[in-house]
């Protein structure tokens, strides 16, 4: 996303009342419900099928090509994805910035027949995204959704009331002030206990007593964890347009695992995009600061190897964890990564 457009910094989300709330992309079904609980929660046996999005590809890349040049042209004053919560969470997310906005459910585009309200209103989809026009740019985005045969959809309007008011064939569905939809959660309040012992005999640095080293070597080579992933990375299209610079995979015969790779996002530019990653779990067994703390030390430096510039790095941290609910020292484990990734 560059950061100035036409004198205008991108970062900023104006809307105001009476701008309309457009949904972008791919249509509305059962699939992607309840997607964002069922990430955050332990899989099991009965988990809803349906939670898992399906993918469509192919609308995608249609829609984001037309969102590009949309943006180009400053058509949109604000844009938000639909995945976690879907219409619920990206039309209420922007509506936090005017003070309210109310959707009509029945104009929602459907994938097919029998959805209920609230399926449509939390069905989460990748490749479908909310923006908010003005009166004056609408027709002109709709215009430009039928060039690059994009789906592009008013499904209401931004308002000033102070509510988030869903309707479905003009009965009320979805009645909320904004700031409870915002802040009206209650915080949930942990006791973390760290009771961790760095010097546990287990953890010591232990003596090898074995000369040729060798054969262990190549033991250790062969774990699917350090081997070779080209057989993997090889399946999948790596090579868009030709786009990567130092690639995925490298060595004499590019079969070894690289860390670190250059992307060429804009193809007729001189510019990249540096992209590197950092992962050490076993270090959890004796600290979670320090696997924190190694796998941002091993991300940073797989950047800097492919010639990256440490003043201009982003960081982006993924991931799991056990529930803290009733475990002090589990709890007290996430609290130490966070202090590690600080």
């Amino acid at each position: 996303m560059p950061s100035v457009i036409k004198n205008k910094f991108t970062h900023i989300k104006e809307i105001s009342p009476g701008d309309y709330a457009v949904m972008v992309g791919g249509r509305v079904g059962k699939d992607g419900i309840h997607g964002a609980t069922f990430s955050s929660e332990e899989f099991h046996e009965g988990s809803p099928a349906t939670a898992v999005q399906i993918g469509d590809p192919f609308t995608q890349k249609k829609m984001l090509d037309f969102l590009i040049d949309a943006r180009a042209h400053l058509l949109y004053r604000a844009i938000t994805d639909n995945g976690a919560g879907g219409l619920s969470s990206s039309v209420g997310e922007l509506a936090e910035i005017s003070d309210g906005c109310e959707i009509e459910l029945a104009q929602v585009p459907l994938k097919y027949a029998g959805l209920q309200p609230w399926e449509i209103l939390v069905s989460e989809s990748q490749e479908r995204m909310s923006v908010v026009l003005s009166g004056e740019n609408l027709q002109k985005f709709l215009d430009m959704a039928k060039k690059y045969d994009v789906e592009a959809t008013v499904v209401g309007k931004f308002t000033n009331t102070g509510k988030f008011v869903a309707f479905y064939e003009g009965e009320v569905v979805a009645d909320m002030d904004i700031k409870f939809l915002h802040k009206g959660v209650p915080k949930m309040k942990l006791k973390a206990e760290w009771n961790g012992n760095l010097d546990n005999e287990g953890y010591k640095e232990r003596e090898i007593k074995v000369k040729d080293l060798s054969e262990i070597l190549k033991k250790i080579l062969s774990r699917l964890n350090i081997a070779s992933k080209e057989g993997i990375i090889r399946k999948y299209d790596h090579e868009v347009q030709g786009g990567s610079i130092i690639k995925p995979i490298m060595g004499k015969n590019r079969d070894g695992l690289s860390d670190g790779a250059v992307i060429k996002p804009i193809l007729d530019s001189k510019e990249g995009v540096v992209i590197g990653c950092g992962i050490c779990p076993k270090f959890s067994d004796i600290d979670t600061y320090w696997m924190a703390a190694n796998a941002v030390d091993e991300a940073i430096r797989n950047i800097i190897c492919c010639g990256g510039k440490f003043e201009e790095i982003s960081l982006v941290d993924n991931f799991c964890w056990p529930s803290p609910l009733h475990d002090k020292f589990k709890a007290a484990q996430l609290v130490r990564a966070c202090k590690g990734l600080y």
